[in-house]
């Protein structure tokens, strides 16, 4: 393994600690049923936050590398990953018991993607882990590309 496949491996990693740190919040706006706070406010929030990170990992990366396309590509694939639902495949899979048959709140692409591909009108959890599934190719097929690049 290549340190080009650790860095990649890495990135998964990070998607599982933003993971780990969304069941870890999630807790009391479970328990309150306050869920319109948490996407008006909560939610935005911890988006950001991940998203920053992503981008110092980005700039630290190219600090050290002086590579412009392999630094995007750092950020670009943990951002892949998170549209496509990596990250809540994760959460669910460390927080099995919150799992729902249709997990309606996943009505948009590329849920909704999976979904019509499928034949099904509300992602399950096979659905949510074959876009999360794709989202990991799809993020690996781009990191490849980047680094390829060269710019």
């Amino acid at each position: 393994m290549n340190k080009w496949h650790k860095l990649f491996i890495v990135s998964l990693g990070i998607v599982f600690l933003f993971a780990l740190m969304d069941t870890m919040q999630i807790v009391a706006v479970h328990e309150t049923q306050q869920w319109d706070v948490y996407n008006a406010i909560t939610a935005p929030a911890i988006l950001f936050l991940w998203y920053a990170v992503l981008v110092v990992f980005g700039i630290f990366y190219y600090v050290l590398k002086k590579d412009k396309s392999e630094s995007v590509a750092v950020v670009a694939a943990p951002m892949i990953m998170l549209f496509f639902g990596l990250e809540d495949f994760f959460f669910f899979l460390i927080k099995g018991e919150w799992i729902t048959p249709c997990m309606d709140w996943f009505s948009y692409a590329p849920h909704t993607w999976v979904n019509s591909l499928l034949g099904v009108s509300c992602t399950s959890f096979k659905t949510l882990s074959l876009t999360a599934l794709a989202g990991v190719g799809v993020s690996y097929f781009v990191f490849v590309k980047l680094k390829e690049a060269k710019w």
